[in-house]
């Protein structure tokens, strides 16, 4: 069975980077343009990987976070943003994220967040 990622952005370039990517690498891709279609994706597809923008035009990743680890307890859950900001990475990892990475994240960093552990430092 092949492990289920789930990735939540608004920005149709993104979705078909990470999802090409990880596709490429055996996992079974699942995309949504907003933190609102991402919840319902999440519940009916129990992702154990979830990587999600910060900022999005309709439902922000803020918003969708804490309804997200509700749905998905034990997934990894990586929150990215274009904004590097502490304060900001500390309320994401307070609300429940494993991970928050500064975009243009690196492919490589997502991958490695993804075959470690569940707990990941920030960067």
């Amino acid at each position: 069975m092949r492990p289920k990622l789930l990735v939540i952005d608004d920005e149709p370039g993104v979705l078909e980077m990470i999802s090409g990517h990880f596709g490429l690498r055996g996992f079974e891709v699942f995309t949504a343009g907003d933190g609102g279609e991402g919840i319902q994706l999440c519940s009916t597809v129990h992702p154990q990987v979830i990587v999600m923008d910060l900022k999005m035009k309709e439902f922000d990743g803020d918003q969708a976070l804490p309804e997200l680890r509700r749905l998905a307890p034990n997934a990894k859950i990586a929150v990215v943003s274009a904004y590097q900001d502490e304060i900001m990475e500390k309320r994401m990892i307070a609300l429940g994220a494993d991970a928050y990475f500064e975009k243009p994240v690196s492919l490589q960093l997502l991958e490695r967040f993804l075959k470690t552990p569940k707990k990941f430092p920030s960067f």
